[in-house]
């Protein structure tokens, strides 16, 4: 069975920012996604954590895998909602869905008058 990758004082993993040493986690800084990466392997939990690098042995302390009961596929790779993430006993996500920002009005001209940022789903490696 896929797991989750969860920490005792940060809740459940949800991926890397493309700013270096940036991950999103659901009890802290939830991700613009509604949904938490599952991994299949010990092997990707370590590839994952490997890559955080030496500045996130801080991070390591209460981290921990929980059985989940993926709930849906993006692109090939397997993910669990907030609620299949909760049905799996990981704790509970900040203000339960991730703040996603609103998407801008863009004019006939293709600008909305400020820079528009767009957040793209984090990145499993």
């Amino acid at each position: 069975m896929p797991f989750l990758l969860v920490s005792d004082e940060f809740g459940v993993y949800l991926g890397e920012s493309h700013q270096p040493f940036f991950t999103y986690w659901s009890g802290i800084q939830p991700a613009p996604v509604d949904e938490a990466p599952c991994f299949d392997t010990q092997d990707e939990v370590a590839a994952v954590i490997r890559n955080w690098g030496p500045q996130a042995v801080p991070m390591l302390v209460g981290l921990r895998t929980v059985p989940v009961m993926p709930d849906m596929v993006l692109e090939g790779f397997k993910y669990a909602s907030p609620e299949a993430c909760a049905r799996a006993g990981a704790p509970a996500w900040l203000n339960q869905r991730p703040n996603v920002p609103e998407p801008l009005e863009v004019g006939a001209d293709g600008f909305s008058g400020e820079e528009e940022q767009r957040w793209q789903r984090p990145t499993m490696n």
